[in-house]
């Protein structure tokens, strides 16, 4: 070879690398292969991607390859994360994912750091190919931990299905996030504007850290059980433990090992037990031992729970609502974003649980009459009137066919009953909804009501009906919600209870929002509570919050495509079954029509 040729050899060979050779020395911003990464993601975004995605060594990508290609498309595939302090600050940002109660290694955290290592860190040799393998990981993990804080990483209906409030986030949603995140000139910044900006988000997420801190430290003592109450007044050993407890938790400042429970014990204990929703009393009992020793582990995963269903929350809620949260028993009034009202309520047993939904009161019903629902039909109705054929004129309740004519049930042969009429209990004493219904048609039959059953409000933990919600103060409500006090009065309403009468008001649409947090904080006061969970919720999405993100978009994935499935082999079954019915119509046209043939 001469000597001119070999030296064009050397040239070409130096500024026409494949993309997999290594660049020279670990890269900076000014030494960055823009170029040869650019060829290298071109090169794979727009290759068919494999069934399941794009893999980066083990881990596989969250997003789909298309809404990649989509976003580097829009890029001319220019890579995103050019030097180190770019990688540093995507690193920092991810770790940070805990203290929002979701997973940082969900996010690709050790496969970036090893390629950092690769890459940008003194006396690293990186390869075009390398640098595109962090490019893609960067991105997709800053996008999904956007996406998560954003909308959750679980999704709503997994947990409840009534859950109506959003949608899942859509390609066009999950494309803005990335855009966002590859076009910010502050990461920070833009992370923090996809959080829920709530106070009760805020105050969860301190009281998660604080909680962690604790638990860094060992925690807090157990207290021994002891069904004997202690109040103040009293000398015991269980006083110093129980003062102990207490300041870890920073309700008493002092760690006193008096054996006196004096009138700052006192205050603390109460301060606790408004804090976790127990009776006010001052008094160690059983329910307030059980409270205190709860792990701390458990405390930190209801933390994390209601952060998680804080974000699934929309961005904005209504001005004017009104809010029921399950767990409190309690409903808020809101008007122009403040609560002016509230008042304690009761919801459905955790066996007939109150759905979680949103919904609208659209009238007011003085007076309502009670359809009696299916499933109470089913199981406590029919049964009675099997054992005493006279329930139903002792509960005043009327047999209504379908044509709207009132039966006799002394007609019915009740051993033998299949069913086809409505029970409907008359409105006035003893009727189940009380003397007020406000209206929210939805098809679930859930209500805001009166009730007759008023002994169930001086209980803590209020989860007595078949899920409807019974207000404890439903006239003072309504007088909210008129918000006229000249036409809509107690007065009023009075004199249109006594006549006896059904009416029904109709309002402009007002939205209702039933809502399950079991941590947050108060919308009167802003102050922390943390309450029970009764239904179970929180544990069956902290099971969900726990899953990899990976094995959540695996598990998405296949629900869709079986959904798709079910739905193509439905659309087949009705083709095939119209195609048979067609035949057969054919078929038997022309069988008369032979027939007619031949006479």
């Amino acid at each position: 070879m001469s000597q001119f040729p070999f030296f064009i050899w050397v040239i070409l060979t130096f500024f026409y690398q494949p993309a997999a050779t290594v660049v020279a020395q670990a890269v900076d911003e000014a030494s960055f292969p823009t170029e040869q990464v650019t060829l290298e993601l071109k090169t794979r975004l727009e290759a068919k991607a494999p069934a399941d995605g794009l893999r980066i060594g083990q881990r596989r990508l969250l997003h789909a390859p298309g809404r990649l290609l989509q976003l580097y498309q829009g890029r001319n595939f220019a890579p995103r994360w050019t030097t180190a302090a770019q990688v540093e600050t995507a690193v920092r940002l991810l770790l940070a994912a805990d203290r929002e109660g979701l997973l940082s290694h969900d996010y690709h955290v050790e496969a970036i750091l090893r390629l950092k290592g690769q890459t940008f860190n003194p006396g690293a040799t990186p390869t075009a190919a390398a640098l595109a393998d962090l490019e893609l990981l960067l991105t997709d993990a800053l996008a999904a931990y956007g996406t998560h804080l954003a909308h959750g990483k679980v999704i709503p209906k997994e947990i409840m299905p009534e859950w109506n409030y959003t949608q899942l986030p859509s390609p066009a949603d999950s494309l803005a996030i990335l855009q966002k995140i590859a076009a910010t000139d502050s990461l920070e910044n833009t992370l923090e504007m996809f959080k829920p900006g709530s106070t009760s988000y805020k105050l969860v997420r301190e009281r998660l850290a604080f909680y962690r801190d604790l638990a860094a430290k060992g925690g807090w003592p157990r207290l021994e059980p002891d069904s004997a109450k202690l109040g103040k007044g009293k000398t015991a050993p269980r006083v110093r433990a129980l003062r102990q407890r207490l300041a870890v938790e920073g309700f008493l400042a002092s760690r006193s090992d008096t054996l006196l429970f004096d009138d700052t014990l006192e205050v603390a204990l109460k301060a606790y037990q408004k804090t976790y929703g127990l009776r006010q009393t001052g008094l160690l009992d059983e329910n307030t031992t059980k409270a205190l020793n709860v792990p701390l582990a458990d405390r930190i995963n209801t933390l994390r729970i209601n952060l998680e269903k804080a974000r699934w929350l929309p961005d904005t809620l209504p001005a004017h609502l009104v809010m029921v949260n399950v767990p409190s028993f309690h409903l808020y009034y809101f008007r122009e974003n403040q609560v002016v009202w509230h008042t304690d309520v009761t919801t459905g047993k955790p066996e007939n649980q109150t759905p979680i939904f949103t919904t609208q009161i659209k009238g007011i019903e003085f007076n309502p009459t009670w359809g009696v629902p299916g499933g109470i039909l089913r199981n406590e109705v029919l049964p009675a009137v099997m054992r005493n054929p006279n329930y139903l004129r002792r509960n005043r309740m009327a047999l209504v066919s379908r044509s709207g004519q009132v039966v006799d049930p002394s007609t019915i042969d009740w051993a033998n009953y299949r069913g086809g009429h409505s029970f409907v209990q008359a409105a006035g004493r003893g009727n189940q909804l009380g003397r007020i219904k406000f209206l929210c048609p939805n098809k679930y039959s859930i209500y805001l009501h009166d009730t007759p059953h008023k002994s169930g409000f001086k209980y803590m933990d209020r989860a007595f009906s078949h899920g409807c919600v019974r207000v404890w103060e439903p006239f003072k409500l309504a007088e909210k919600i008129f918000a006229d006090t000249t036409q809509w009065n107690q007065t009023v309403f009075d004199t249109l209870v006594k006549k006896g009468a059904t009416k029904r008001v109709p309002i402009d649409p007002l939205d209702v929002y039933i809502v399950y947090f079991t941590a947050g904080a108060d919308p009167v006061d802003g102050s922390f509570f943390l309450r029970k969970d009764a239904y179970g919720l929180d544990q069956k999405a902290l099971s969900h919050l726990n899953m990899s993100a990976a094995t959540m978009q695996a598990d998405l994935a296949r629900q869709k495509r079986e959904a798709r499935e079910q739905a193509l082999a439905k659309r087949k079954a009705a083709q095939e079954a119209a195609k048979a019915v067609a035949e057969t119509k054919a078929q038997t046209a022309k069988a008369e029509a032979q027939a007619k043939t031949g006479q």
